[in-house]
């Protein structure tokens, strides 16, 4: 007869090496979502860029946050992961993808990683599916 244990090992051993197939996946078609709408020219308003409205995802200004976007799967017991990024090229701020995501006290959030998470709620099972075989 066989336990929990003989069950969750061998269920495990089945899985593992999908695993970080799966996960690469998640993170790269995650990261290409991101950087196509983070790519929307900022329009030209009397010679200054124009911000994106509140609420909406930044324009491309400098192309840096779009060229700032990486992911990295972390494989360990548990849980691994899919970590998705951004940083500033180097000479920029390096809270603006912060300041950008979650707003300042003089200006509105302009989110584009949480949206993307929410997003991936339809993703990610999908392809878990296709990296399983099913």
């Amino acid at each position: 007869m066989f336990d929990d244990d003989d069950i969750k090992g061998s269920v495990m051993r089945w899985l593992m090496p999908k695993l970080p197939g799966i996960l690469d996946a998640i993170g790269r078609e995650t990261v290409a979502d991101i950087k196509a709408r983070l790519s929307t020219p900022c329009p030209a308003y009397h010679g200054e860029g124009k911000h994106s409205p509140p609420g909406q995802e930044p324009y491309m200004e400098s192309g840096a946050l779009v060229h700032g976007m990486k992911y990295q799967v972390e494989m360990s017991d548990t849980p691994s992961v899919a970590i998705i990024s951004t940083r500033t090229w180097e000479g920029d701020n390096p809270n603006v993808p912060f300041f950008l995501e979650y707003g300042t006290k003089r200006m509105a959030p302009r989110p584009y990683m949480r949206p993307a998470r929410n997003r991936g709620e339809d993703r990610v099972p999908r392809m878990i599916r296709q990296g399983l075989g099913g």
